[in-house]
């Protein structure tokens, strides 16, 4: 840096001594062979002011050029900044919309609907064919233990089946889940039917409890005949807003114990 701006100075020196031995000459030629006039003194001052002129323009640009560049590397640096804080912001506000929006997208498109009583469009038994209804359960993060009682059913399309499921809160804190289902393959779920499930509603279990709870579904008698076997899969999901209440919950109760 040092060396550059020594460079620039000189430079500059360079500039502003010829344009003053410039008019030195001039000078000595007006003194020497006009004599001390008037004109001469004029000539020695527009000499001086114009070298001193020059020195000073070339000044302001060497600070101007940098000052420039990191002004500018500045605003770019800016920019970057806001596109960053604004992406982050668009992101945390779109993971907390999806719970929400979970059950509306599920109601529009027909799939994994929680809350829906699905009544039986045929209840004529097909006695002809057997269907084995096979039962997977499953926890999301969740310090609970969930299974089901008997692991498969064989039932006719169109019969009244009930399968029972067992659920414990392993924790010290009372816990709120959601059950989610899904089933295998996809097209089995337009052809199964439940009139009574745990998945209809939120779950809270006190510390430590166990509860067992009943599905009642009807596998539909219009169920392709190619499907022989459905698998009904269930996900227990900690309910979000309830983790932290629960969190504060505990908290509190800590503090008041230790009080």
């Amino acid at each position: 840096m040092g060396c550059a701006v020594s460079s620039t100075v000189s430079h500059v020196g360079s500039a502003a001594s010829r344009k003053i031995s410039d008019c030195l000459g001039r000078v000595k030629y007006n003194v020497f062979t006009y004599g001390k006039n008037q004109k001469s003194a004029y000539s020695i001052s527009s000499c001086c002011v114009g070298g001193c002129c020059v020195f000073w323009v070339h000044c302001a640009e060497l600070v101007s050029k940098p000052l420039k560049k990191s002004l500018s590397s500045a605003r770019r640096n800016l920019r970057t900044l806001l596109k960053l804080a604004t992406f982050s912001v668009a992101m945390f506000g779109f993971g907390y919309a999806l719970i929400p929006l979970y059950p509306v997208v599920c109601g529009a498109l027909g799939i994994n609907q929680t809350g829906v009583d699905d009544r039986p469009v045929n209840t004529q038994v097909d006695s002809s064919r057997l269907v084995t209804v096979e039962f997977d359960t499953n926890v999301h993060d969740m310090a609970w233990t969930f299974k089901p009682l008997v692991g498969h059913l064989s039932v006719h399309p169109g019969e009244l089946a009930q399968a029972m499921f067992e659920v414990t809160n392993t924790r010290d804190v009372p816990v709120t889940g959601q059950a989610i289902p899904s089933y295998g393959p996809p097209l089995a779920a337009e052809h199964f039917r439940k009139l009574e499930c745990f998945c209809f509603n939120k779950q809270i279990l006190a510390p430590g409890e166990r509860r067992q709870m009943p599905v009642v579904f009807v596998v539909d008698s219009a169920l392709p005949k190619e499907i022989a076997t459905i698998t009904l899969s269930y996900t227990f999901f900690e309910v979000e807003g309830n983790r932290r209440a629960e969190t504060s919950s505990g908290s509190v109760h800590k503090v008041k114990e230790g009080v």
